[in-house]
């Protein structure tokens, strides 16, 4: 096995920025995300899981896997676990938790007696200000009706992306109102209804929270009405009820559909692992000597506690086929790369790159293949 170093430059680290994409369909109390309403036998319904773990066991047959630690003096503990539980448990005491951990987009309506997370959102929304005057706490949010819909860490990374939010309000099938940040600033400008042109709501991209305040009525038909509150009553579209699917008397004629793109930083390492010309082109294969040659010096075995001794008379197999019926091609030492190992300092073998198909090598041909590898 031949092995060679890298060199300095053929190592580098770099990040790579993704943007997946997320459509969230809510209707009568379910929600679909990318199309899709279960991701998984243990994992609830319109969620996506965290660690992939545990999803497809269903704790019958299957054992479940868990986080656990003892509580120790430091009181450390897992992140899910209740503090005040924690506080009454001994030192030594196993914590557990469980997976699969999930998260969903969540709706929650402040009136102005219920605005205890609207105003810790005060300074964050400060901060926006600069990008347009809607941020601005004391006019837009400090009294009014608030719909805030909040958007997992766990979809968004490490921010929405700037021009992909879209809100969609659909009655009865027909498309009845659309929300988008076309200036990429945060408002969230109606592109479609009878409130065209006007800012129903601002989007906090970095923390994923969408703020709505519109209360003018999306359409202009009179007979546009559904429960979008709790109760039996019915009320016009607005924009401060989207996303209302899950109250007690979900709304029947009414589909919310919310798009938005992640923003996910992917540190990547490339390598560059070279084949060069005139190497590389000999094998341990048994089948790579001519049929019945022995591999012997003066008679004695080369194997031994003597050391590897190369036998330089034994014939190689001649494995380059001719174009031609019943012609031997000219004789061409050469083989067939199909894996890359990668080893540590300590000549441990830590990773295996497979090529799809097997590369052709000969002494006049000299490859680079180039290995990713994402942290």
């Amino acid at each position: 096995m031949t092995r060679y170093s890298f060199e300095p430059s053929d190592i580098f680290v770099n990040q790579i920025e993704a943007h997946p994409q997320f459509e969230v369909v809510m209707y009568k109390e379910a929600t679909y995300i990318n199309r899709r309403k279960g991701l998984g036998r243990s994992v609830t319904d319109g969620t996506i899981s965290l660690y992939e773990m545990n999803v497809d066991r269903d704790g019958s047959s299957q054992q479940k896997i868990y986080p656990f630690m003892p509580k120790g003096g430091s009181l450390t503990t897992l992140g899910t676990t209740d503090q005040s539980e924690f506080s009454t448990l001994e030192k030594g005491t196993e914590v557990t938790g469980s997976y699969p951990l999930t998260g969903s987009v969540e709706r929650e309506i402040f009136t102005s007696s219920t605005r205890a997370r609207i105003d810790a959102l005060q300074n964050t929304l400060e901060y926006y200000r600069p990008m347009s005057q809607h941020f601005e706490y004391d006019t837009g949010f400090s009294s009014d009706d608030v719909n805030l819909i909040s958007i997992p860490s766990l979809m968004i990374g490490s921010g929405i992306k700037k021009g992909s939010v879209s809100l969609k309000w659909y009655f009865t099938g027909s498309l009845a109102g659309e929300l988008k940040d076309t200036n990429k600033n945060g408002e969230l400008v109606s592109v479609f209804g009878s409130d065209s042109g006007s800012v129903a709501g601002v989007v906090l991209y970095n923390e994923g929270f969408i703020l709505l305040t519109g209360s003018g009525n999306i359409s202009d038909d009179a007979t546009v009405t559904d429960t979008y509150l709790d109760g039996t009553a019915q009320q016009r579209p607005q924009w401060r009820y989207f996303a209302s699917h899950a109250t007690s008397t979900a709304p029947s004629s009414s589909v919310f559909v919310t798009t938005f793109k992640g923003t996910e930083v992917v540190p990547t390492l490339t390598m560059f692992a070279h084949a060069p010309e005139g190497e590389l082109i000999n094998s341990i294969n048994p089948t790579f000597l001519v049929d019945g040659a022995v591999v012997t010096i003066d008679g004695e075995n080369i194997e031994g506690p003597r050391g590897f001794i190369e036998n330089d008379e034994i014939s190689i197999m001649n494995t380059v086929q001719s174009v031609h019926c019943s012609h031997s091609a000219d004789f061409e030492r050469q083989t067939f790369l199909s894996k890359v190992g990668i080893f540590d300092e300590k000549q441990n073998l830590i990773a295996i790159a497979k090529l799809a198909n097997p590369v052709r090598k000969t002494s006049d041909l000299g490859y680079t293949f180039k290995l990713k590898l994402d942290l």
